[in-house]
């Protein structure tokens, strides 16, 4: 209601009134206050623990009348406007002490406080909470809205349902006040000729004993949320009375605060906008409209904002604030330049790292940079020693593609050397291909002749061979400042890996080197890795470890594969993942023939959202392999595997792990569809006739194609189980069922960790942690 012309003011002493006006509207919102505080206790509480949860826990301070607008974690569910405000959904840590004619903005770092009892002077329950006393708030509407007549009523009717109530004096004050404009006007109608009839409103003629009423009226407006008239108001009083000016921008900062906590940002950012031009901001204010601005998303303001606070005073609040709006505008240098100096941004931007790279799954280096970020990663660098058992059955012809395989891992041990991850694997293997039949062609003539003394040795086993792997993991930032540097801007945490092995002891031929190089990246919504590997293929004996020929008592075979693999996922949307794979190697053996083989795979995930799950997916996947040559035979030239013309597969794909930090998890994949099998003829010795070759046997000589087609599935399952805070003990399950052929294998296994482990991660899984897939 702002002041206006030809006003007529009561006779009766306004200054009087006017401060019995202050007095009773700041008693009315301490028991508005009073009322509210019940329903916002218990998320005033939640607010406390999460503040408690990110380190910045303080002792509890309350004062009255405060309202906190607090920075809440982004994990709980903010239903009610007590429990602060999210940043989409972040809040600003600011107080705005309200029903004071100075109302300010104060900057804290505590969390939410209960509200203030009411001192015991205030009001009596029956004035707090009588019928009259609540409608008090509708009154004044009807007064600002200029229905005199209908306020008249509803105070008749009020007195009558609640004789211990009476009207607030300013309120009176004002009816009265406006009642007699109305009669003056009616009267001036009646015996002016033509004359227009005066506005029912207050005069426009300074009063400066009126200042204190006005100024009870701003709050009065902001009280009730009238943004639009008290707008109108600071600016028509604060015209009138200068002195007004730092009032009526406590009462528009007031208001704001609290459309902030509702989420009216742009509400909000009027008033503080209008309150600016008033009275200069203090540090409260300042840290409020940066707040406001974040969520408006007014990233480049806000940042500027929030750094100057930091700047001018480094505290938790404004480094948070600068933090979150710097990181949504990708402004990672500035981001990095700004946290290297000590203090709190410091150390919010080492818990934010952190806490990505747990969530990206990458524990250690989380752990490494902040011990305390999650407490089931206590201890997760921990050496550890292991024992186990392990078995592997591939079907098909015996002493030919047919092979048993049993695993003794002697050694299981991981340890550190810096920041270095050392993993040594030291195993027994033993292989039988079983005995051949009679007529089975190996090597360079039908068996069916004697066998000298070397080829008896090796036709089909290798008994008790020894085989070691070590595995080296990079967990420092190293390569990742190195190649983030290198590319002008960070490209996320990047993953450096490698692993040297030998094959088994004891096969026909010396042991084959083995090794992989694997460079990795993972963000929010996308992972890929690329390896560059020379792995032994393990699909039969003459693959493996090598066969001697029957016949001339040489050996050949032990076929390793060189070559790149890529691999990744996207999320496509927060519902849908799409996966793929891509495999090109290059085949080579002794006496082999060489090959060139490529793979590729894609698959469509519908991601389901499940509390014991840290990911399930079920969708489509295509499976697609291709040789250039079939070498799936045994004879001179041949190498014993699987080398497809093509194999098509169309599958139904189901990807699961059960949640981390748990007391056993679980990790699986499991297909099943149609597949097509189809293998070229090939000859029988690739690499031309031999010398000793059968007689009447011609370097024509093939072996037919085949084409097979049905019903296909695998199966992989790995998991760990703790016992103990010492002890764990795990497993490993997998089997592919084709047209062409079955293959299972197994592994058990025991651990002890040196240290205590309150938890299993997803780094426990062996495949993982001793990198078997090499």
């Amino acid at each position: 209601m702002g002041a206006e012309a030809d006003l007529h003011w009561p006779e009766c002493s306004l200054l009087q009134a006017a401060r019995l006006f202050g007095l009773v509207l700041g008693l009315g919102l301490l028991g508005i206050d009073q009322g509210l505080a019940a329903d916002t206790d218990q998320n005033q509480n939640q607010n406390q623990n999460q503040n408690q949860n990110r380190g910045s826990a303080q002792q509890d301070q309350p004062q009255s009348n405060l309202i906190d607008v607090t920075r809440p974690d982004t994990a709980v569910d903010l239903s009610t406007e007590a429990q602060g405000v999210d940043l989409r959904d972040q809040a600003s840590p600011v107080e705005v002490q309200a029903a004071d004619p100075s109302t300010r903005v104060e900057h804290v770092s505590k969390p939410l406080r209960a509200q203030a009892e009411l001192p015991a002077t205030a009001l009596t329950p029956e004035r707090l909470y009588s019928a009259g006393r609540r409608a008090e708030p509708a009154l004044w509407a009807l007064l600002h809205a200029g229905r005199y007549q209908q306020l008249e009523q509803d105070i008749a009717r009020l007195r009558l349902e609640d004789p211990n109530w009476q009207p607030p004096a300013e309120l009176l004050l004002w009816l009265k006040h406006h009642l007699a404009l109305e009669a003056e006007a009616k009267v001036k109608a009646k015996t002016t000729a033509g004359a227009e009839t005066a506005p029912a409103t207050r005069s426009a003629t300074p009063a400066p004993d009126l200042a204190e009423a006005a100024q009870n009226e701003l709050l009065a407006l902001a009280a009730q949320g009238e943004v639009d008239a008290l707008l109108t108001l600071a600016e028509s009083s604060t015209a009138h009375w200068p002195s007004l000016r730092a009032s009526a921008a406590g009462a528009l900062r007031g208001l704001a605060a609290r459309l902030h906590r509702q989420h009216d940002y742009t509400g909000a950012a009027r008033l503080l906008k209008a309150a600016l031009k008033l009275w200069p901001a203090d540090r409260g204010v300042a840290m409020l409209t940066a707040w406001n601005d974040f969520n408006l998303g007014e990233d480049r303001s806000a940042a500027a904002a929030f750094k100057a606070l930091y700047q001018a005073e480094p505290d938790e609040q404004s480094a948070d604030g600068l933090l979150l709006s710097l990181k949504r505008l990708g402004a990672w240098d500035e981001l990095r330049r700004l946290a290297q100096e000590p203090g709190p941004l410091q150390a919010l931007w080492k818990r934010d790292q952190a806490e990505t790279l747990f969530n990206q799954g990458q524990f250690v280096r989380a752990y490494r940079l902040d011990p305390n970020v999650n407490p089931a990663l206590a201890n997760i660098d921990s050496p550890a020693l292991g024992l186990g058992l392990g078995w592997r059955s591939r079907s098909g012809d015996p002493g030919l593609s047919r092979l048993d395989e049993q695993i003794e891992p002697l050694m299981l041990a991981s340890g550190w050397l810096g920041d270095l991850g050392v993993g040594l694997v030291i195993e027994r293997v033993s292989l039988d291909a079983g005995t051949p039949a009679p007529d089975a062609q190996i090597g360079t003539w039908p068996q069916g002749q004697a066998l000298n003394g070397a080829a008896e040795r090796h036709m089909n086993r290798v008994a008790g061979g020894l085989s070691w792997k070590l595995n080296l993991n990079d967990y420092s930032d190293r390569v990742s400042d190195w190649l983030n540097t290198r590319l002008g801007k960070p490209q996320g945490d990047w993953q450096l890996s490698a692993a040297v092995g030998q094959t088994p002891t004891g096969g026909a031929l010396a042991p084959a080197w083995m090794g992989a190089l694997r460079l990795g990246q993972r963000q929010a919504d996308v992972s890929w890795s690329a390896t560059l590997e020379h792995r032994p293929v393990r699909e039969s004996l003459l693959s493996y470890t090598g066969l001697v020929d029957p016949t001339t008592g040489e050996a050949w075979g032990r076929v390793s594969r060189t070559g790149l693999s890529f691999e990744g996922w996207r999320l496509l949307t927060p519902d849908w993942t799409l996966a793929g794979q891509l495999r090109a190697h290059a085949y080579r053996g002794t006496d082999v023939e060489d090959n060139t083989g490529l793979e590729a795979g894609l698959s469509l995930g519908r991601n389901f959202k499940h509390p014991d799950f840290a990911y399930l997916t079920l969708g489509p996947a295509l499976e697609y392999r291709h040789f250039a040559r079939n070498l799936n035979a045994f004879t001179l030239g041949q190498g014993g595997y699987y080398s497809p013309d093509l194999d098509l597969g169309l599958m139904l794909a189901l990807d699961f792990q059960t949640r981390e930090a748990a007391p056993w998890l679980l990790r699986g994949s499991i297909r099943g569809g149609w597949r097509q099998q189809d293998e070229a003829d090939s000859p029988w010795y690739p690499l031309g006739l031999p010398e000793d070759a059968p007689p009447g046997v011609t370097a024509a000589a093939r072996y037919p194609g085949s084409s097979k087609q049905g019903v296909a599935g695998s199966l992989r399952l790995e998991g760990v189980a703790r016992l103990s805070p010492h002890w764990q003990v795990g497993m490993q399950l997998s089997g592919d069922y084709s047209p062409q052929f079955e293959e299972f294998s197994g592994m058990f296994f025991l651990r002890r960790f040196f240290k205590p482990r309150p938890a299993v991660l997803s780094r426990d899984l062996l495949s993982i942690s001793a990198s078997s897939d090499l």
